[in-house]
């Protein structure tokens, strides 16, 4: 398989290729770590091309995104359905007097972050389409869904970008297009974080965003954030009811990700003896401390920069709590989030049991051992409930 995909990577550098979609995977627990993750990184870093791929189709459970869905250099993208596409496609009944209208949601298959480490998708696109298929099927077109469906899409997408920005004279790398997708991505109906990312994939704004902040100080370069003390994670992940006991700290570490020869030429060394941003730190969370503000700069002798979060995760509710830090340009907000900090903490129900909730809490039936709980579900939005495995 890693020689099919270097072949598949090599053909398309050598056809000129900006973007390229591979809609498969597997099951994954580590990240950024073998030979395909090396491949991957090559194409997008090295080689330049954008590389799209689906996040898997083993949702709606969280932390079900697999390889190479978990990677970093990939655009990992998450399927998406309108109500307009679940009428034509699906042949869906209209709201019946006083339901709620429809609205767009994720697929159920969806896989949904966060990976092991902490990370998401990138964006969501829509996750189905009539298509072509065999003809030894004896059928010219069928009905399909899948993340194999909202990857390509999202992928078509780029390219109809790349092209409308290259007429106004603007050369876009991967990673100054994968920044703005992020950027201008926007939820849409039932939100789902951890299905689709910051949202659906949005073609205008996308290239609105690369023509007005082309060529800006550190626009086309990646920031690694890793977490040292947790295996260089992505993101903060916690799960596990012992470490909700009291607040925790973590050191963030920031790595600029220059794509540089050994020997550095005239413009490489300019890249890096320029590159300082004014970032202010902001989260929308009242349970997370951050830090106001960091000048970041290359920081090539100190192996990055570092500043520190804070959780004070003990007044929280039960269930999953999701944010982010923020890191934005404090004289060109307007360029959105430079880097991430993905926060995800699960609370377990079984840590509030009470037999006074009806609505949504757990109980302890009489025996002293069974936990009850009710549901009150709505349409495309999981419903869950974490319980702490018994002794």
């Amino acid at each position: 398989m890693i020689v099919l995909l270097k072949r598949a990577l090599v053909a398309a550098k050598k056809y000129g290729c900006h973007v390229l979609n591979l809609s498969y995977g597997e099951s994954s627990w580590q990240f950024n770590s073998g030979r395909v993750s090396k491949v991957f990184a090559s194409a997008v870093h090295d080689w330049g091309m954008a590389v799209f791929t689906s996040a898997g189709n083993d949702g709606p459970a969280l932390s079900s995104i697999g390889s190479p869905g978990s990677e970093s250099a990939p655009i990992t993208v998450g399927a998406w359905v309108s109500p307009e596409m679940m009428k034509e496609q699906y042949s869906t009944l209209p709201p019946h007097d006083d339901d709620d209208p429809l609205e767009g949601a994720s697929y159920y298959f969806s896989s949904r972050g966060p990976t092991p480490d902490g990370a998401l998708p990138d964006i969501c696109a829509p996750g189905g389409a009539i298509s072509p298929i065999p003809r030894h099927s004896l059928q010219g077109k069928a009905q399909y869904h899948g993340t194999s469906m909202s990857s390509p899409n999202a992928c078509g997408v780029a390219a109809c970008i790349l092209s409308a920005v290259k007429q106004k004279g603007v050369d876009c790398n991967p990673i100054e297009l994968k920044r703005a997708l992020v950027n201008t991505a926007a939820p849409n109906g039932i939100v789902d974080v951890f299905a689709q990312g910051p949202g659906v994939v949005s073609a205008n704004k996308c290239a609105e965003y690369i023509i007005s902040h082309h060529g800006k100080v550190g626009q086309n370069i990646a920031f690694d954030v890793s977490i040292p003390a947790r295996n260089n994670a992505r993101g903060i992940y916690i799960r596990d009811e012992i470490e909700l006991e009291g607040p925790m700290t973590f050191t963030v570490q920031i790595n600029p990700k220059f794509s540089h020869s050994k020997l550095r030429t005239a413009s490489e060394m300019d890249e890096l003896l320029s590159l300082e941003l004014n970032l202010l730190l902001k989260t929308n969370a009242d349970w997370v401390v951050c830090p106001d503000s960091m000048t970041l700069l290359s920081a090539t002798e100190r192996n990055g920069q570092t500043f520190s979060v804070r959780l004070n995760t003990q007044t929280l509710s039960p269930g999953v709590h999701y944010t982010t830090v923020d890191a934005i340009h404090a004289n060109d907000p307007s360029r959105g989030a430079m880097f991430s900090l993905p926060i995800t903490v699960i609370v377990p129900h079984s840590k509030f049991i009470s037999n006074d909730d009806e609505e949504e809490g757990v109980s302890l039936k009489e025996n002293g051992l069974d936990l009850s709980t009710t549901f009150h579900l709505k349409p495309g939005l999981p419903k869950r409930r974490f319980v702490t495995i018994p002794r």
